[in-house]
């Protein structure tokens, strides 16, 4: 009798075990789970940290050059402006003269 109780006790202790070990496992699974989705959460989340700064990158670039061709562009009129208001002053000269010489 005092035999199979310690059979029964021993066969107990071990399912217990493999119950304990089993429960440890699934949680040391699901602490690696979460973990990795961690990880990958900061991995991504340093992934759109680039972008966007790549996109804010590309965006200042894109309205420096903006800025630089539109310098030029009114550089451009203000020459252009200029010789014409030049070209319109000699034809007026030129006007004028050929009128005080008729």
């Amino acid at each position: 009798m005092e035999e199979l109780k310690q059979i029964r006790d021993a066969e107990n202790k071990a399912e217990n075990q493999i119950k304990n070990a089993k429960n440890n496992g699934e949680l040391k699974i699901k602490d690696a789970h979460s973990k990795r989705d961690i990880i990958a959460g900061e991995k991504q989340k340093k992934i759109l940290a680039e972008i966007e700064t790549g996109k804010k990158q590309v965006t200042d670039d894109a309205k420096s050059e903006r800025e630089k061709i539109l310098k030029k562009n009114l550089e451009d009129i203000k020459g252009i402006n200029e010789k014409a208001g030049k070209n319109f002053d000699t034809a007026v000269d030129s006007m004028l003269k050929a009128f005080k010489d008729m």
